[in-house]
Order: C-alpha cells, then sequence, then structure tokens
C-alpha cells in the first residue's frame, strides 16, 4: 500500500503543480474536504460529492506501522515494501488494475492541462449524476477512505490487519486565483507595509474557522479509528495564501536583516538573490558589530538604545546572538514597530506586515493553537504538511 501511495502521491503532486500553474483547476479552491492527498480537492460549484459546509471528505495516507493483527508477528524492522506480495498484499486485483489506470492517466499532460474542461464536458454530455458516479469509483475510491468519519473507521481497521496505519489529510490548500479587493486602509495603517497592495476579504475568515473545526473532527477521527495515526493539517487552509506569501516575504527578510547586521559593511556579500534555504544561518554577531550596524540601519536616540535590543536578543547573555535567538526575539507580530524606525524604506521596511495583516495572523495562530490543544488533550499526534515553495518560509 505504502509503495502504491508512494507512487501515487509522487505523480499526482506533479499534475498538481502543472494544474496551478495553468489554472486548469481555478475550482479546487477552499473546499473543506479530507482527502488522501492536496490534489484531491473536489470542484467548488456543483460540489463532486459533499456540501463543504456539511460533510467533509476522509482519505488516508498509508505508513508502515506496527500495528498488525494480534495473532499474527510483525518483522523486525516494521513491513518490507520492496516485496511485492507485502506492499499490494491489502489490494485485489481490481484495485490494483484500477491504481495502474489512475496513475497512467494523471501522467498524460494534456488531460492534467484539461481536466476542469473535461469535467464540464462530461458534465453536459453524461449528465451530473453519471459523472460523478464514475469519479466516485475511480478517482474518489483510489485515493479517499470515506465521506465522514464514520466511514473511514472499517478501512482503517482493515488497513491495520495488514500492518499499515493512517494520515488523514484535510485538502484546503488553494493558489491565489483572484481574490475581492478593498478600498485601501488608511495611510497610518499602511505605514511599514507598503508592499501590501491587495487588502483581504474577511469572509474569507469565516471559510477558514470552518475548517478549523474540520481539523479538529480529524483529530477526533484519528483518536476512534486509527490511535497510532496522524491527522495532517495544512496552514493555507486556516488562513487567506495571500497572507501566507506576506508572511514568508518578511520571514525572508528578517533573514536578510540578520546577516547585514552580522557583517562588515565593507565586506557583506550581497545575499537578496540566494535561495531562501541555502543562506548559511550558522554565525553569530557580537555587540559591537550589533550596536555598529543597527545605529547605520535604524532611527535611535543613542547608543544605550541598541545595547537594550542586544540584551533582549541576547538571552543567554553570552555576548553574542545566534540566528536561533534572533529568530525568537524578532517576530512577525513586532516587525512592523522595527520597521517603522527604518532610516531607509528598503525591503525590510517594505515587507513588514500592516495592521490587519497582523490581526489575521494572529487568528492564524489562534486557530493553530486550537487544533494542536484538541490533540494533546486526545494524545493524536499532528503533522503539518508542506505547502508550495512561495509560501513554505511561512
Amino acid at each position: 500500500v505504502a509503495a502504491n501511495m508512494a507512487g501515487s502521491l509522487k505523480l499526482l503532486r506533479v499534475s498538481q503543480q502543472l494544474v496551478s500553474q495553468r489554472s486548469a483547476c481555478a475550482g479546487f479552491r477552499h473546499q473543506g474536504r479530507l482527502a488522501a492527498t492536496s490534489f484531491a480537492q473536489p470542484p467548488a460549484s456543483g460540489s463532486l460529492l459533499l456540501r463543504p459546509s456539511t460533510q467533509a471528505l476522509f482519505g488516508v495516507r498509508s505508513f508502515s506501522s506496527q500495528t498488525k493483527a494480534e495473532d499474527e508477528v510483525l518483522p523486525a524492522g516494521g513491513l518490507d515494501f520492496t516485496d511485492g506480495q507485502i506492499a499490494f498484499g491489502s489490494k485485489s486485483t481490481f484495485e490494483l488494475f484500477r491504481g495502474w489506470l489512475i496513475l497512467q492517466t494523471c501522467a498524460v499532460g494534456w488531460i492534467v492541462r484539461h481536466c476542469d474542461s473535461l469535467y464540464n464536458i462530461s458534465i453536459k454530455i453524461l449528465g451530473s449524476y453519471l459523472t460523478h458516479e464514475i469519479l466516485r469509483h475511480a478517482l474518489f475510491n483510489h485515493f479517499c477512505a470515506g465521506e465522514t468519519a464514520k466511514e473511514i473507521i472499517p478501512k482503517m481497521e482493515y488497513l491495520r490487519t495488514f500492518g499499515v496505519g493512517g494520515i488523514l489529510d484535510y485538502a484546503a490548500e488553494a493558489k491565489d486565483d483572484g481574490e475581492p479587493i478593498k478600498a485601501p486602509l488608511a495611510e497610518e495603517a499602511t505605514v511599514g507595509a507598503p508592499l501590501s497592495a491587495r487588502n483581504y476579504d474577511y469572509s474569507g475568515e469565516k471559510i477558514c474557522d470552518a475548517n478549523a473545526l474540520i481539523f479538529m473532527d480529524a483529530i477526533r477521527a484519528v483518536k476512534d479509528a486509527s490511535p497510532d495515526g496522524f491527522a495532517a493539517i495544512k496552514l493555507s487552509g486556516l488562513c487567506d495564501p495571500q497572507l501566507m506569501e506576506r508572511m514568508s516575504s518578511c520571514l525572508i527578510q528578517i533573514t536578510h536583516l540578520f546577516w547585514k547586521i552580522s557583517q562588515d559593511p565593507a565586506t557583506r556579500k550581497d545575499i537578496s538573490k540566494s535561495p531562501y534555504y541555502a543562506i548559511d544561518r550558522a554565525f553569530t554577531v557580537d555587540r559591537d558589530t550589533f550596536k555598529s550596524n543597527w545605529l547605520n540601519f535604524f532611527n535611535v536616540e543613542d547608543d544605550a538604545d541598541a545595547q537594550k535590543m542586544f540584551d533582549k536578543i541576547d538571552t543567554d547573555k553570552a555576548g553574542v546572538i545566534s540566528y536561533l535567538q534572533w529568530t525568537e526575539n524578532i517576530r512577525l507580530s513586532g516587525i512592523n514597530d522595527i520597521a517603522a524606525n527604518c532610516k531607509h524604506q528598503g525591503p525590510m521596511y517594505m515587507a513588514a506586515l500592516n495592521d490587519e495583516e497582523l490581526q489575521l495572523y494572529f487568528n492564524l495562530i489562534d486557530r493553530v493553537h486550537r487544533i494542536l490543544g484538541l490533540a494533546h488533550e486526545l494524545g493524536v499526534r499532528v503533522m503539518v504538511d508542506a505547502e508550495w515553495i512561495d509560501i513554505q518560509p511561512a
């Protein structure tokens, strides 16, 4: 099962990237669904299976587990998925053939690029009921474990007899394809954040709150259906993706600022074009270097203000600041106040969050706290899933 799903995930994630790039599946947005992968997101209009406001779609990612039937013993080290009989032991011949056919279909670029148009054509020719029944018995049954938390329990118990656990997924990932634009904020609210040319539609917050409740339902479902499993959450389902792009831009600039403050201006290299994940963070900044560069970048009254900032960040009082200490003390929630004192309106000033974005950020944090608080209470493990590259830093 794991080998089969690994191939599914690889091909389907490639397919999803192609779909996103060409906006072929613009309707697959914020649908309140729990599914096997972030690809399996039903269309918004003419809901594929269920209305997102009332029910959710559950799916399972398989992983090797030590929970096999009580009368059987697993080999040391878990299951050997290089053995085809073990890897596909839970699948019938029909299921294997269906899986192979689906993966072959998803590997055809033309189909992936035009899947939205093909879906609409099928609706017109075959009708909604027949189209959805075909998709239900093909793609849906291949990738998803059920339509409700109750329905997934038999599937999870069946997989457990083969030593396979599950990760319950909630597919609410969405690329921005045009949000309503509101009137600009008052100037005082945008100081330090001029990159926020687009404002946020607060109606989306209600959707994010609803998504948080479904994530919490998924955690309860894990406890009931697969105590040794995981619940997977995606932060892009808990806030506006535009906000996560802004957060990522700000975090990147916070990293760049630390580099600039830690280096001698005469020999400092420009890392602005370096990939975020390729920046070396294994360096520190001493007190004198920090004070000198801080005074160059920010409007402060005297050395005492720079000294106070250094002491605030130097939590272990070692006389040097590491990148970890920097990121723990220079946070998104406080960067706006720092940026307001910039001598020049450079990248750091431009990337700072405005008042509205900070409120949305705090809303996101509150949702995450509620979700993880419930997970802690129920003893359920949670996996925070990866995002697309633009928002991965956030």
